[in-house]
C-alpha cells in the first residue's frame, strides 16, 4: 500500500515491543530461532521507513545517522535501551545469502549540527545523502 510520506515521531511502549523499522522496499526478513534474545531484533513495527536516515534531539544539537539506501539498514528503537528513562536508537544490518568467508560492508555518516527545526534539518542532509547514493 502507498502512503505519502509523513515524518514520524516514533516511540515505542517497552523495550522490545514494535522495536524494528525495515526499509519500505525491503524484501528481506532474517529468520530467527525462538530463542534468539535480542528483542529489538524479532519485533517489527507496523512502521516502514521511506528515506534512510533518522535523528534525535538533545538540548539544542541534533544527531543524526544517515545510510546508503541499498545497504537496507533496519532501524531499531527502545525507550529504555539507553538505561532508565534513556532511549536508544540503534540500526541492524541483515545480510541475505550471505556466504561465510566473504567480507560484506555498509556506508554510512553521521551529522551532529545545532538544532533549529525539522525543515532546516533536512535540507543540511541532503548534501550527505546524495554522497551516499553515489558511493
Amino acid at each position: 500500500m502507498n502512503q505519502p510520506e509523513t515524518l514520524l515521531h516514533a516511540r515505542t511502549p517497552s523495550h522490545g515491543v514494535d522495536s524494528t523499522h525495515p526499509p519500505a522496499h525491503g524484501a528481506f526478513f532474517p529468520e530467527l530461532a525462538a530463542n534468539f534474545p535480542l528483542t529489538l531484533v524479532n519485533h517489527p513495527s507496523a512502521y516502514r521507513y521511506s528515506q534512510p536516515w533518522y535523528y534525535g534531539i538533545r538540548d539544542n544539537y541534533s544527531y543524526t545517522q544517515l545510510f546508503r539506501d541499498r545497504d537496507q539498514i533496519w532501524f531499531a528503537q527502545s525507550p529504555t535501551g539507553g538505561g532508565g528513562k534513556n532511549p536508544a536508537w540503534d540500526f541492524q544490518w541483515f545480510i541475505p545469502d550471505y556466504q561465510p568467508g566473504e567480507a560484506y560492508g555498509f556506508v554510512m555518516r553521521a551529522h551532529y549540527a545545532a538544532w533549529s527545526d525539522h525543515a532546516t534539518l533536512q535540507k543540511s542532509v541532503q548534501k550527505h545523502l546524495s554522497a551516499l547514493a553515489q558511493d
